[in-house]
């Protein structure tokens, strides 16, 4: 008796790719992380980047470090 994996269904991800590459995000997300900068000259660790939910209008630095 032979058994088979199923395979899960090829998703299209080109939509999601599209709003990756959005300008408004990438300039949001640009100003975030100035502003961050700009808010605390005296830190030396930078964030790591910025994580922006489209659908939650809600944006979120991300640190290398647990505060």
């Amino acid at each position: 008796m032979a058994y088979s994996q199923k395979q899960a269904p090829v998703q299209n991800d080109e939509a999601d790719f599209d709003v990756l590459l959005d300008p408004g995000l990438i300039r949001s997300a640009r100003s975030i992380y100035t502003t961050y900068y700009e808010v605390h000259p005296e830190l030396i660790q930078r964030p790591l980047g910025v994580a922006i939910s489209v659908m939650l209008t809600l944006a979120v630095l991300i640190s290398s470090e647990l505060t």
